[in-house]
């Protein structure tokens, strides 16, 4: 009786299926340095920015459901943008304050 001849195993070599799927996951190590995470926060800021006129920038807000409401209701009626309704409002309450700037490190 002879024996029975296989073929190679695809999962043992690089090549055949293990070429096609690789691992995604993410690693356990935690190996950041302030350059990586410098060029995270630089690519954050550009993203910012991006597809926007000069001295504007996207920024994230949590506040009331009735206050989005009303802001929407004013653009609307006002046939503005939201934004320019925010940023009258916004302008509205900053006028005449005297604040000083934050200090950075």
């Amino acid at each position: 009786m002879s024996k029975l001849r296989l073929g190679s195993d695809p999962f043992v070599s690089s090549s055949g299926v293990d070429a096609l799927i690789q691992d995604t996951r993410p690693s356990t190590q935690k190996n950041t340095n302030n350059n990586e995470l410098q060029s995270v926060s630089s690519k954050q800021r550009n993203t910012t920015k991006a597809g926007l006129k000069a001295g504007w920038t996207r920024a994230t807000f949590i506040i009331k459901e009735e206050q989005v409401e009303k802001l929407r209701d004013l653009a609307w009626w006002d046939r503005k943008d939201i934004k320019d309704v925010l940023s009258d409002a916004l302008n509205s309450y900053l006028a005449g304050k005297t604040i000083e700037p934050r200090k950075t490190q």
